[in-house]
C-alpha cells in the first residue's frame, strides 16, 4: 500500500496509471486505493477511479509511515455470559422483563440463568443503576436502565458487596439488604 500511496503523490492519478506505476493489476490497485481511502490517506478526485493524496496522506509519506493491515480496527468481542448479554440488551432497549431476557439470551448450557439475573439485577438496582417496577400486582417485573455506565458490562463482586465499572475503572457501593 505504501507504493500505491507514493504513486499517487504527484497529483490526481487514475487506477490504470496506479497499476502501471506499481506493477500490479487494476483490481489490486483498486483494492489498495479503497483501503487507503477508508483510512483517509487518499481521496476520490471527481472522476470515478481518480485519486489524490490527502493532507494526512502527505504527512504519512513525509514521516515514512507504513500502512499496516488492520491498523486502527478494534478487536471484536463476543459476549459470552448471560449478564453481558442482558446488559447489552438493556442498553439497547432501556427496559426489559426477565422473561424477555431469558427467552432471548439464555442458552441451554447455563445453570440457573433466572437466579443469576435476579441477583445481578438486584445488585445493580441497589447501586442505582437499574430500576425495578411491577406494573400490576403479581405481574412480571420490568427492569429499566437508570444510569448507562457504558458498553462494558459492570461486574458485581458479591463477597465485597460492590460493583466494578470497567468503563470508568471505579467501584460503586451496593446497599446491603437488611435482614
Amino acid at each position: 500500500m505504501q507504493t500505491v500511496l507514493s504513486a499517487v503523490a504527484d497529483g490526481t492519478v487514475h487506477l490504470h496509471e496506479i497499476a502501471n506505476r506499481c506493477g500490479i493489476s487494476r483490481r489490486q490497485a483498486q483494492l489498495a486505493a479503497l483501503a487507503l481511502k477508508r483510512r483517509r490517506l487518499l481521496a476520490q478526485d471527481g472522476l470515478r477511479g481518480a485519486y489524490s493524496v490527502t493532507e494526512l496522506g502527505r504527512a504519512w509519506l513525509a514521516d515514512g509511515r507504513q500502512p499496516v493491515a488492520n491498523e486502527g480496527r478494534r478487536a471484536r468481542t463476543v459476549t459470552r455470559g448471560i449478564r453481558e448479554r442482558a446488559w447489552w440488551h438493556l442498553r439497547a432497549h432501556r427496559a426489559a422483563t426477565l422473561k424477555e431476557l431469558l427467552s432471548t439470551h439464555a442458552s441451554p448450557d447455563l445453570k440457573a440463568p433466572r437466579v443469576t439475573l435476579v441477583k445481578y439485577f438486584s445488585a445493580l438496582a441497589r447501586a442505582g443503576i437499574l430500576a425495578r417496577r411491577v406494573p400490576v400486582a403479581g405481574g412480571e417485573a420490568i427492569w429499566s436502565l437508570k444510569r448507562d455506565l457504558g458498553p462494558r458490562t459492570p461486574v458485581w463482586r458479591e463477597k465485597s458487596g460492590e460493583i466494578w465499572d470497567p468503563n470508568d475503572d471505579r467501584v460503586l457501593k451496593v446497599e446491603r439488604v437488611k435482614k
